[in-house]
C-alpha cells in the first residue's frame, strides 16, 4: 500500500516561523483594499446606522469655518507643517522604485484645465489628500497648491468643467469600491470662480460613491453614482434649468462604474458592478444626452461582459473596453470602430491587474491616433497598433525600467501628447505619449499617515506610518523629504524614548518592522497576518521593553523581547465580550500596568485596565455605563498626571465622543460640549494639567481651556490645516507635539515654554563587593523623583534599577564580579525629565574559583548529547546551561550539580549547539566564569528508508532487505501494512525487533507464501516488539502494521533482523556512488525528465501508482529521459530504477498536477 511520505513539512514550519530578514516587498490585493476599507468604516460609522454618514462631516465643515470667520477662536498653538514634500526609497525597503522616482499620496482624480490651452494648469483630487493645482505641469518638480485641505476628507473622486464657462467647475465625492456604500461621499461639489470657492451642490446628498462627472458643450452635468444600496445611477444636471434627472437605462443595474462623453458628441455609459445579475447589466449609449431619458438609450448590436467592472475610453467613434471577470482581471479588451454600435475582441491582452480590476483599472487613448492606447492596473501597458500587441512601460517595484506607483487610478492624454497618470502613489508625467515617464509628487504632500512617533534626544527625527506607502522617516527642520524605510502599508509606530536607537514599524495586523542601529537598517520580525486589526493598535512599555499589541478576540499579544527577539504571546482577556482591542495606552506611572480597550461590529466596547501585564494580568473594566453604544469605536485611551486622570475617545459619528474621568473610571463624563458630530480620533491631557485638553479629529485639531462636563467649549486650531488627523504623541523634554494627518502629512507644534528639570550631581558607588554595589546621588531641586539604570560597560542594553524612587541611593545586586559597571541617574521634575547623569565602578574579584577546563562533547546524536568538563579546585559544584548557537537565549541543563557531565536531549539535528559550564566555589560564596564550547549534532536519518518501497503493502510487493541493518519506515495512512522479505540459506536462529514506535504497532513474521502465520509480538503500546526462533532455510516476510489504526506519516518506526546461528543468502551489492538522478519538474503537469549521469549501462524505469500498479515502464541508457505524463490522472507516484538484475539504484516520488 502506498505511504503518503513528504518532505515539504520542514519548509512549511520554516515557512510558518518568524521572519528576520530584510523588509519584504509590499502590494495590496483585494482582500488588503477590503480590509482598509472595512476598516475605516468600522471606525467612524454611526453605529444606530451602519453605515459613514459623511454628510455630517460637511456641517462639520460648516461649524468651523464659521467659528473662524466669528474671529472669536485664539489658536493656542503654532504649527509647523514638516512634510513630506518628496521621498526616497531606504536601504532596506523591499519596495524599491526604479529610477529612484518619488511617492505622495493615491489620486484618483486629475483634470487639465480648458482655460489653459497649452495644458500646464492641472487639478488632482486625492481620495484623502483633497484638491490640489498646479500651474505647470510640465516642470519637474511642479510647484503644487492646495486648494482646501477640507476636500481630503471628501474622497475627492473625479474632476470635470463647463467648456461654455471654464469659470464653473465640479468635482464629485465618494469612494467607487466594493463596501464604499458605507462611505458615502458627500454629493456634489460646484464653484463658479474658476476653482477659487467652492459649495456642496443642493439635491445631491444621496450621490453616493461617485465614479465619473461629465460635461458637455452645453455645461449640462452627468454624474455616475456607483452605489450597491443606492439608486441614484446616471443622473442629469441641466443648466439652463438648474434641475436633476436620473437618466439610468430603463431595466439596468443603478451602479455606473463608467461614463464616457466622446468627441463626437455621443454618450457612452456602463451600467453593472461587482456581480451584477447579467440580466441587469449593459452598456448603451444616445446621440442626444442632454434630452435622453431613461427608456431611450440604444443598445449596441454586439457588445461585452459588464457585470463586474468595465473602464471605457474613447477617440471619437473608437472605443476601447476593460470588462473584468469574477477573478477580477481582464482576460479580453474589446474595440469599437464605429461608436460603440458593434464591439470585437482586440488581438491581444496583456496581464496588468494582479486581480484588482475592482478596484483600480483605467485606460487612455490618444486623441490623435486611436490605434495608441494605455492601460493601467498594477503596471501599465501600452499598444501602437489597435491592441493586436502590448508593450509594458512601468514598473511598481524594481530598479530597471519606468517608475510609476502601483494601483492605477486614472489615466489622461491629451491631444498635446501629454500623459498623466493618477495612481495610489501620486502623479506621474509624460510629455511623449508613455515613451518616457516621470513622476511630478515632489511638492504634493498629500501623505495619509495613520500614526508618528517622536525621537527622545533627536529634535527633529520622526517616524510616520503612511497608507499604502510604507514607514516613513523624516528628520527635517521645516517641510522637507522623507527616507521610505518600509514599504506597503505603514502602521503604528514606535522609538524607544530610553535608547533611541530602538525603532519599530508595523505593516498591517501583526506583522512588524525593527531597526536596532538608530533607523538606518530594518528588518521583519512577524507574528501573524490575520490576528489583531487592519491597522493595529500598539503601545510600547520604554521602561520595561514590551511591546503591548491587539490580538484576535478577547486576546491582546504581548511582544516580551521587541528590542532584539520574537517571543509573542497571545494572552486571553476577560471583559473583552469577544471584542479586539481598539486601543492600548502603557501606564508611565505603574509598572507593568496597561490599559486597553476593546469592541468591534456589532459588539459592546469595553474599556479595562490590565496590572501585572507582563505576567500574569489581572483585568478590571473601568467603563462607564454611558459608553457602551453597540460598534462604537474607542480609538485613543491617554493619560493625565496620574492614573485617575484618563481620557478616551470614539471615532464614530452619532456618538458622545470624548469622555473624562478623575477617579480611575468609577465614574466618567462626556466633554463634546459644542463639538460638531464628528470622528475623533486621538486625545490628550495639555501637559500638567487635567482641566485642559486637545483632539484630533476628522477637521483637524480643536482644543479646550476648561474641560466642563456638557458645557465645555472646543474651539479648532486656526493654524492647523481642515483634514483627517489620526494621532497625536508629546514629547516632554522640549514639549514637542507631533500630529499625523491622513492627508497633508506631519505637522509639529510646541505647547507653551517647554518645561525644563536639571541634571542631578554628586554620584557615588559604595559598599562595593564581587556581586553587589550602592550607588547614590544628591538631591536636585525641583525634582520629584528618579530613574536609576545600571548595565555592564559591555552591554549595549541598561537595566532598571528604580523607576520614580524618592531615595537617594538605590541598591544594586546580582552583579558579575571584577567586572567594570556604568549607571546613570536622572530627575523627574512637574510635566519635564532631565538628562542623565553617568559614573561607573567595578566589582571586586573573588580570592580564586577558577572555570571548568577540559570541555569536551560525546554520544551526539540527532537529538541528544552528552558533555564533560574537568574538576574544579574548591568546586562544590557546576552549572551548565546550553543553546543554539543562533540563539541569544541559554537555556538551562543543570543547576548545582555535582557531577562533572550532563546529558543534553530535545536537541535539533544538524545544528551548532554552544554549552558552558561554571564553578560554584560555595565556601568562598563565588562561582567562576563560564567556560563555553560547541558541537553540532548529526542529521536525521532519512525517514522512512529505500525499502519501505510503494509496493510493500502485500508480500508480493515486499522489497528484500539485508540482515543485521536497522530498517526505517511509516505506517500511513490508517491500516497501511508493512511487508519485508528475507531469505535464510542455512538453518539456525535469528531475532527480528521493532523498535522506536511512535505509537502502538505489532510485528508478524509469515513463511514463504506470505500468508502462513509462524509467529506474532504485541506488546502494546510503544513498546518495542521481539520475535526470535529457530528457522530453517528459506524465505521470509516480517509483517509490521498499526494496532487499531495507529499511524504516523513523520514517525518511523525501525525494524531488524539480527542473524544468530542461521545464514544469510546475500542480496547482491550494487555500487551506485557515481550514479546521480535528478528529477524534474515536481510536481509535474505535462513532460517529466529524468536525467541521469555518472553511469551509462542499461537500467530498468518503472513508474507505480499510489496502489502499487505499474503505469509505465522502459529500459533507458540515455542521459535524459522524457516521460509523457498528461494522460495519467493527478495525484502521486513513485519512479523506481533499476539495474538489470533487479537490484534498486534508486527511488522516488512525484506529483502529478
Amino acid at each position: 500500500m502506498l505511504k503518503l511520505k513528504t518532505t515539504i513539512s520542514v519548509v512549511l514550519i520554516l515557512i510558518a516561523a518568524t521572519t528576520f530578514a530584510q523588509v519584504e516587498r509590499v502590494t495590496e490585493n483585494q482582500a488588503g483594499i477590503s480590509k482598509r476599507l472595512q476598516h475605516e468604516i468600522d471606525m467612524t460609522k454611526d453605529p444606530a446606522l451602519g453605515y459613514v454618514p459623511k454628510g455630517r462631516l460637511v456641517e462639520a465643515y460648516q461649524v468651523r469655518s464659521q467659528r473662524l470667520k466669528a474671529n472669536t477662536v485664539n489658536s493656542l498653538l503654532s504649527w509647523t507643517e514638516r512634510g513630506p514634500n518628496s521621498d526616497a526609497v531606504g536601504a532596506s525597503n523591499g519596495n524599491t522604485r526604479p529610477g529612484n522616482g518619488k511617492t505622495s499620496g493615491r489620486v484618483r482624480a486629475i483634470w487639465e484645465d480648458l482655460g489653459d490651452a497649452t495644458g500646464k494648469t492641472v487639478w488632482v483630487g486625492g481620495i484623502d489628500g483633497g484638491l490640489w493645482k498646479t500651474n505647470d505641469i510640465t516642470v519637474n518638480p511642479a510647484t503644487w497648491t492646495p486648494i482646501n485641505d477640507f476636500f481630503g476628507n471628501l474622497a475627492v473622486a473625479s474632476i470635470c468643467q463647463d467648456p461654455s464657462d471654464v469659470n464653473i467647475m465640479y468635482f464629485g465625492t465618494g469612494e467607487k469600491a466594493i463596501n464604499a456604500d458605507a462611505v458615502r461621499g458627500a454629493g456634489i461639489w460646484r464653484s463658479t470662480d474658476h476653482g477659487v470657492t467652492w459649495s456642496v451642490m443642493a439635491g445631491t446628498a444621496n450621490f453616493w460613491n461617485v465614479s465619473k462627472v461629465v460635461c458637455d458643450a452645453s455645461g449640462n452635468l452627468y454624474v455616475g453614482c456607483n452605489s450597491i444600496s443606492n439608486t441614484a445611477g446616471l443622473q442629469r444636471f441641466t443648466k439652463a434649468t438648474n434641475t436633476w434627472t436620473n437618466i439610468t437605462p430603463s431595466g439596468l443595474d443603478a451602479r455606473v462604474p463608467d461614463l464616457e462623453l466622446s468627441s463626437t458628441g455621443r454618450f457612452h455609459v456602463i451600467c453593472g458592478y461587482y456581480n451584477t445579475a447579467a440580466g441587469s447589466a449593459g452598456y448603451r449609449y444616445t446621440d442626444n444626452p442632454a434630452t435622453v431619458s431613461s427608456g431611450t438609450w440604444t443598445s449596441p448590436a454586439t457588445t461585452f461582459p459588464t457585470q463586474y467592472n468595465v473602464a471605457i475610453e474613447s477617440n471619437g467613434n473608437t472605443l476601447y473596453a476593460l470588462p473584468s471577470n469574477s477573478a477580477w482581471g481582464v482576460p479580453t479588451i474589446y474595440k469599437s470602430t464605429n461608436g460603440g454600435a458593434n464591439w470585437a475582441a482586440t488581438g491581444a491582452t496583456p496581464a496588468f491587474t494582479s486581480g484588482q480590476a475592482w478596484y483600480c483599472m483605467a485606460v487612455a487613448v490618444d486623441p490623435n491616433n486611436a490605434n495608441n492606447v494605455i492601460v493601467g492596473s498594477l503596471d501599465c501597458y501600452k499598444t501602437t497598433n489597435g491592441g493586436t500587441s502590448w508593450t509594458k512601460i512601468s514598473e511598481w517595484v524594481g530598479t530597471t525600467g519606468q517608475y510609476v506607483h502601483a494601483d492605477q487610478q486614472i489615466i489622461t492624454w491629451r491631444n498635446n501628447n501629454q500623459v498623466l497618470f493618477g495612481c495610489d502613489g501620486g502623479v506621474h508625467y509624460s510629455a511623449n505619449g508613455g515613451t518616457t515617464i516621470t513622476d511630478r509628487n515632489q511638492g504634493l504632500r498629500i501623505k495619509q499617515f495613520y500614526a508618528v512617533a517622536n525621537h527622545p534626544t533627536s529634535t527633529n527625527y520622526f517616524l510616520a506610518g503612511a497608507q499604502d506607502n510604507g514607514v516613513h522617516q523624516l528628520n527635517n527642520t521645516t517641510i522637507g523629504a522623507s527616507v521610505e524605510v518600509t514599504g506597503g502599508d505603514g502602521a503604528f509606530v514606535h522609538i524607544d524614548q530610553n535608547q533611541g536607537q530602538y525603532q519599530w514599524g508595523s505593516y498591517v495586523y501583526n506583522q512588524y518592522r525593527r531597526s536596532t542601529n538608530s533607523g538606518s537598517t530594518w528588518a521583519s520580525v512577524n507574528f501573524s497576518s490575520s490576528a489583531g486589526r487592519f491597522i493595529n493598535p500598539t503601545d510600547y512599555d520604554d521602561v520595561n521593553n514590551i511591546m503591548y499589541c491587539s490580538g484576535s478576540a478577547n486576546t491582546f499579544v504581548r511582544w516580551s523581547n521587541p528590542q532584539s527577539g520574537s517571543t509573542f504571546t497571545s494572552v486571553s482577556m476577560t471583559g473583552l465580550n469577544s471584542g479586539t482591542v481598539s486601543s492600548v495606552k502603557v501606564s508611565p506611572y505603574t509598572n507593568h500596568t496597561v490599559f486597553f480597550s476593546g469592541g468591534g461590529s456589532g459588539i459592546t466596547p469595553s474599556l479595562i485596565k490590565a496590572t501585572a501585564a507582563n505576567a500574569t494580568p489581572v483585568f478590571t473594566s473601568i467603563i462607564g455605563a454611558g459608553m457602551t453604544t453597540a460598534s462604537a469605536n474607542i480609538s485613543c485611551i491617554e493619560l493625565g498626571t496620574n492614573e485617575q486622570n484618563i481620557i478616551v475617545v470614539y471615532s464614530n459619528y452619532g456618538v458622545s465622543n470624548v469622555w473624562v474621568t478623575s477617579n480611575g473610571g468609577t465614574t466618567w463624563t462626556a466633554i463634546d460640549g459644542n463639538l460638531p458630530d464628528m470622528p475623533v480620533r486621538w486625545a490628550m491631557f495639555y501637559p500638567g494639567d487635567n482641566t485642559k485638553a486637545i483632539i484630533a479629529t476628522e477637521t483637524g485639531i480643536w482644543q479646550t481651556t476648561l474641560i466642563n462636563g456638557a458645557s465645555t467649549a472646543w474651539d479648532p486650531e486656526t493654524g492647523f490645516p481642515n483634514v483627517r488627523t489620526d494621532m497625536l504623541q508629546y514629547r516632554a523634554s522640549d514639549g514637542l507635539l507631533s500630529a499625523a494627518t491622513h492627508g497633508r502629512g506631519l505637522f509639529t507644534t510646541i505647547i507653551g515654554a517647554a518645561p525644563s528639570c536639571g541634571t542631578v550631581n554628586g554620584l557615588a558607588a559604595s559598599a562595593i563587593t564581587n556581586t553587589t554595589a550602592t550607588v547614590s546621588w544628591t538631591a536636585l531641586g525641583g525634582a520629584l523623583n528618579y530613574d536609576v539604570d545600571y548595565k555592564l560597560n559591555s552591554s549595549g542594553t541598561w537595566i532598571n534599577a528604580a523607576t520614580a524612587t524618592t531615595s537617594l541611593s538605590v541598591a544594586l545586586s546580582g552583579l558579575t564580579q571584577g567586572s567594570l559597571y556604568d549607571y546613570r541617574v536622572r530627575a523627574n521634575c512637574t510635566g519635564a525629565t532631565g538628562a542623565y547623569a553617568q559614573a561607573q565602578f567595578t566589582t571586586t574579584s573573588p580570592a580564586s574559583c577558577n572555570a571548568p577546563a577540559g570541555l569536551a562533547s560525546s554520544a551526539i546524536t540527532a537529538s541528544s548529547a552528552t558533555v564533560s568538563w574537568g574538576a574544579v579546585s574548591g568546586a562544590a559544584n557546576y552549572d551548565v546551561d546550553y543553546k543554539l548557537n543562533s540563539s541569544g537565549t541559554w537555556i538551562n541543563a543543570a543547576t548545582a550539580t555535582a557531577s562533572t557531565s550532563v546529558g543534553l536531549s530535545g536537541l535539533t539535528a544538524s545544528s551548532l549547539y554552544d554549552w558552558r559550564v561554571r564553578a560554584n566555589c560555595t565556601a568562598i560564596g563565588l562561582s567562576s566564569a563560564y567556560a563555553q564550547a560547541q558541537f553540532t549534532t548529526t542529521a536525521v536519518i532519512t525517514c522512512p528508508g529505500p525499502l519501505d518501497v510503494s509496493t510493500n503493502g502485500t508480500a508480493a510487493g515486499a522489497a528484500t532487505i539485508p540482515f543485521n541493518t536497522d530498517v526505517k519506515g511509516t505506517i500511513s495512512p490508517t491500516g497501511d501494512n508493512d511487508y519485508y522479505k528475507f531469505v535464510i540459506t542455512t538453518g539456525g536462529t535469528a531475532t527480528i525487533t521493532l523498535t522506536t514506535l511512535p505509537f502502538d504497532y505489532d510485528l508478524k513474521l509469515y513463511s514463504s507464501n506470505g500468508t502462513s502465520q509462524l509467529a506474532i509480538s504485541q506488546a502494546g503500546g510503544t513498546t518495542s516488539e521481539t520475535i526470535t526462533r529457530t528457522y530453517t532455510a528459506g524465505t521470509y516476510y516480517a509483517h509490521v502494521y498499526g494496532y487499531n489504526g495507529a499511524t504516523s506519516a513523520s514517525l518511523c518506526y525501525t525494524l531488524r533482523v539480527q542473524l544468530g546461528t542461521a545464514t544469510q543468502q546475500e542480496i547482491p551489492s550494487v555500487d551506485n556512488s557515481k550514479l546521480t538522478v535528478k528529477v524534474f519538474p515536481n510536481p509535474v503537469a505535462d513532460k517529466l525528465t529524468v536525467y541521469l549521469t555518472g553511469d551509462n549501462t542499461r537500467k530498468n524505469l518503472v513508474m507505480y501508482n499510489v496502489n502499487g500498479k505499474v503505469m509505465y515502464s522502459q529500459t533507458v541508457t540515455d542521459m535524459f529521459t522524457t516521460l509523457d505524463v498528461r494522460k495519467i490522472p493527478g495525484g502521486v507516484y513513485y519512479l523506481k530504477l533499476t539495474d538489470t538484475d533487479g537490484n534498486l539504484l534508486h527511488s522516488e516520488k512525484f506529483v502529478k498536477q
